[in-house]
């Protein structure tokens, strides 16, 4: 068989392995043109490469870092790139596809070479951009911290908010406005938006309504805006803001049917309108929501969540940590969420028991937990709580008393802080989790 490769006679797999082989043996190098041709010649010939372009793109993207913000925070643009190229590097053909596809050319950071940049702007055409506004933190921690744009924030800022963009990661210095970046553009196309203030002193108020008509991912940390019109959130996050009110809040979940993650931390809607019967006295049915994190926030509210709105069902995440100013009945609280932490039939647990005098926490896994905190118990009133805390521990396990029972355990850790309640506490675990778990004690 010649070594040569004709287009005349085309080659099958079979062949262009032997040919591989024989060149390999002859002693030619990887770069000799001749083999490299049989190299792309065998790949044209893979199933993978006479798949239709839009089924060949999309494996690609199947095989690339997701770019959908699951959290507060992007994925690093240098990961996303460094993927693609990895992708490109197996074949010509791949490589000319991705480059000539705008759809991999959208992911734009501040923190990319200015070259790089320019060429994500020529490659990615008129599709929307993916646009991350992170700072080098180690370069301003190495500095001192900036509350300004600088010159080169401020051209990159205007550049891209003059584009389509499909995903908003706005992270703004103290002493910045987010309007100049939202207040006044039309985004047809934006679907996930966060805008996170770098400073714990005041809270940012965008002037105007939103237009961003599709938008279903919404993180807030440091800000508040207008809340008219908002509806059909996949995600909501509010963290450090003190809006919506409790009434804007039911409505904008009551209008999100396919909600999937609600996370509230440091929340604090107007004092006045903290009525948990508003959310009780009308159910709202969320059939996707898998993901709760709930984290200093007015336990009214919380109550009226886990009332009202959070249907009975087993979560992916569930997680309250809340402190407590009054003396309120907190069986029924808890009876309820013990309910939404009883975990899927089969999945092994991780059990926490805290019962301190300023600290109640259990759960059935790291991801599935309540605590509550109390500040300033006296030692007289830890002493004359303990049998209330018991009362509290067993409403909380006794919803999934079966369940729990059955289920095997990686390892139970019971913290107290005084004999009484280690007693107390061995005897709830001994109850519910018959297993006889490795118990791990700390006071």
């Amino acid at each position: 068989m010649s070594f040569d490769l004709k287009l005349a006679t085309p080659m099958t797999l079979a062949d262009c392995n032997c040919a591989m082989v024989r060149y390999e043996e002859a002693g030619y190098e990887n770069h000799n043109p001749a083999l490299i041709e049989i190299k792309r010649h065998r790949n044209s010939l893979l199933p993978i490469s006479r798949l239709h372009r839009e089924l060949l793109q999309h494996v690609f993207h199947l095989a690339l870092p997701d770019r959908e913000y699951r959290s507060s925070f992007p994925l690093p643009s240098f990961l996303y790139y460094r993927a693609l190229s990895a992708i490109r590097k197996v074949s010509h053909h791949w490589d000319n596809e991705i480059r000539g596809a705008s759809s991999f050319w959208t992911f734009i950071s501040i923190l990319l070479p200015s070259p790089f940049r320019d060429l994500i702007w020529e490659r990615s055409g008129d599709a929307p951009l993916d646009v991350d506004t992170s700072r080098d933190s180690v370069r301003y921690w190495e500095r001192g911290y900036i509350d300004r744009w600088n010159e080169t924030e401020k051209a990159y800022l205007e550049r891209v908010t003059k584009r389509g963009i499909r995903q908003l990661y706005l992270k703004l210095p103290g002493a910045e406005s987010p309007d100049p970046y939202i207040d006044g553009y039309s985004h047809p196309w934006m679907t996930w938006l966060s805008i996170e203030v770098e400073s714990d002193d005041a809270i940012h108020i965008l002037s105007n309504p939103l237009q961003i008509p599709r938008l279903a991912n919404l993180n807030l940390d440091g800000c508040n805006m207008p809340w008219d019109h908002l509806h059909n959130f996949c995600s909501l996050s509010l963290r450090r803001t003190d809006g919506p009110s409790l009434a804007q809040l039911v409505g904008i979940l009551r209008s999100s049917p396919q909600l999937e993650t609600l996370s509230l931390q440091f929340f604090r809607p107007p004092s006045g309108d903290l009525s948990s019967h508003t959310v009780a006295a009308n159910p709202i049915t969320l059939p996707q929501l898998s993901t709760v994190n709930i984290r200093d926030v007015p336990f009214s509210l919380v109550s009226g969540l886990v009332d009202g709105i959070l249907p009975l069902k087993t979560y992916s995440t569930f997680s309250i940590d809340i402190f407590m100013e009054e003396d309120i009945d907190l069986s029924g609280f808890f009876r309820q969420v013990g309910q939404l932490c009883i975990p899927p039939v089969g999945e092994a647990l991780r059990v926490q028991l805290a019962m301190c005098s300023d600290e109640l926490v259990f759960s059935t896994a790291s991801y599935r937990s309540v605590c509550i905190r109390k500040r300033n118990w006296n030692d007289q009133e830890s002493s004359s709580t303990l049998g209330w805390r018991t009362q509290l521990a067993r409403s909380f396990f006794e919803p999934g008393r079966q369940v729990l029972s059955e289920a095997p355990i990686e390892l139970t850790a019971v913290r107290v802080d005084c004999d009484s309640a280690m007693t107390e506490g061995l005897a709830i675990l001994h109850e519910f989790f018959p297993k006889r778990p490795v118990i791990e004690p700390s006071t």
